[in-house]
């Protein structure tokens, strides 16, 4: 019998809401973990910390999953930005800077893991230990966007198991190319740079200049229509210049085979975002996807809780 996977998007903290759609999906907590009587396996997508008020919990819970076998979990953007903003570069800086901003993003899990405290420290450890991505052969899994080009040049530079290390943080800290569009956009997904005075502000109040590109788009729709949806809030009048900003960008990369992602806090309903790739992260609802080798993929094996999401 082939291994089932229930495929977790982005929890944010929230303890509570995962709980209980562990139990919607059938798991059960034992003395060390969370276990599924058919031994399915959960595969978290990656943004297990911030925004919500529940992150050392949250971490244990998927912490013992990883260490019993009843889960895998991979990096999201959160847990990359986390590692850079406890690692300084040779220059003694940060690789994320502690700017208001990312201390804003990131002050949830700070409140709970004190930077520099013995925890906080064990759990960056544990975060350098996700893969960046996981090929598991009928299917695969990354946090934002998977493009076989970024994926190429990310491999030879990955420890075993598709891991960070110091080497590859040194050439995304330089930016050194291509290795750092590749890990930025297989982490953050792609973005365009909208055109000069137009901005928007993401879910956590910030003012945004880039925009992000549904890379999963089919590539005959206009590409003006694959921006991020909340770039609607600006002004019509800009709507132009926006469409010949993203006109300059085509990002389209059709995936071969059944590929999960999290990270875009997409909108009801539930939906297929192509024959082949499935978005697993809803705003304001934790969702998983129940997987089984030799199922058609659907939208109908998706399973979505209401949870609070800023």
């Amino acid at each position: 019998m082939s291994q089932g996977y229930d495929i977790i998007g982005d929890v944010h903290g929230r303890a509570d809401q995962l709980e209980r759609l562990l139990g919607i999906l059938g798991y059960r907590r034992t003395s060390t973990s969370f276990t599924h009587p058919d031994d399915r396996k959960v595969i978290f997508i990656g943004d297990m910390i911030d925004r919500g008020h529940q992150e050392a919990q949250t971490l244990r819970i998927i912490r013992d999953m990883v260490d019993t076998d009843n889960a895998h979990a991979i990096m999201g953007n959160h847990e990359f930005n986390a590692i850079c903003y406890a690692t300084r570069n040779a220059n003694g800086d940060y690789i994320r800077p502690h700017s208001n901003k990312n201390r804003h993003q990131h002050e949830a899990f700070l409140h709970e893991f004190p930077l520099g405290s013995a925890q906080h420290t064990d759990t960056i450890a544990w975060m350098t230990t996700l893969p960046v991505y996981m090929d598991l052969g009928p299917l695969r899994v990354v946090h934002a966007c998977w493009n076989d080009d970024y994926i190429t040049t990310l491999t030879p530079h990955l420890d075993h198991g598709n891991r960070i290390n110091t080497g590859l943080l040194n050439a995304y800290d330089r930016r050194i190319e291509p290795i750092y569009t590749a890990l930025e956009e297989t982490l953050k997904g792609p973005v365009v740079k909208l055109p000069d005075g137009i901005t928007f502000q993401d879910m956590m109040g910030h003012n945004r200049d880039e925009a992000r590109l549904q890379w999963w788009a089919d590539v005959n729709r206009p590409l003006a229509d694959i921006v991020d949806p909340r770039v609607a809030n600006i002004p019509t009048q800009h709507h132009g210049k926006i469409r010949q900003a993203i006109a300059l960008r085509n990002v389209f990369n059709a995936a071969s085979k059944p590929t999960f992602i999290g990270h875009y806090s997409l909108s009801q309903p539930l939906r297929m975002l192509s024959d082949t790739i499935v978005g697993v992260d809803y705003r304001k609802h934790l969702t998983a996807y129940r997987w089984d080798d030799g199922e058609a993929l659907s939208a109908a094996r998706l399973v979505s809780i209401p949870a609070y999401r800023p």
